[in-house]
């Protein structure tokens, strides 16, 4: 006799949290993003708009500095965060690089992988991390 409601298998369980990560990310940069002026929206920039904000003395007054830094940051926390948190064998950054400093190797990465310049962020910043954080 088997219990209601029957056990999901693994494989269809991990499925499940990927699209629901993926619909959530998806809704929040809809609901997050601007309705005016969406060209100009962190959501829509490109690798190199990245790697501009994670530039320091690339900004205009030290407002402007402190919000780039803020959201170079917490971007890349927040994408290194999901991805250890749903394939956590996948990334092996040593304890004592921070955050800034991954921002600061995708900078220098990015100059050196021109193709990935005009590329979304998420992309450009996937391929950095497996390139050169990527576990063995």
């Amino acid at each position: 006799m088997t219990s209601w409601p029957a056990p999901i298998a693994r494989k269809q369980t991990r499925m499940h949290r990927t699209l629901a990560l993926v619909l959530t990310l998806w809704l929040c940069g809809a609901v997050l993003a601007p309705s005016t002026h969406a060209q100009d929206s962190p959501a829509t920039l490109n690798a190199q708009g990245l790697a501009a904000a994670c530039t320091p003395g690339s900004a205009t007054s030290p407002d402007l500095a402190a919000a780039q830094i803020g959201y170079c940051a917490g971007y890349f926390q927040g994408f290194i965060s999901a991805v250890k948190g749903y394939v956590p064998h996948r990334l092996c950054i040593p304890d004592d690089v921070s955050v800034l400093t991954v921002a600061e190797r995708f900078v220098e990465w990015l100059r050196l992988h021109a193709l990935y310049q005009a590329r979304p962020q998420a992309e450009a910043v996937g391929a950095m991390l497996a390139d050169l954080y990527g576990c063995l």
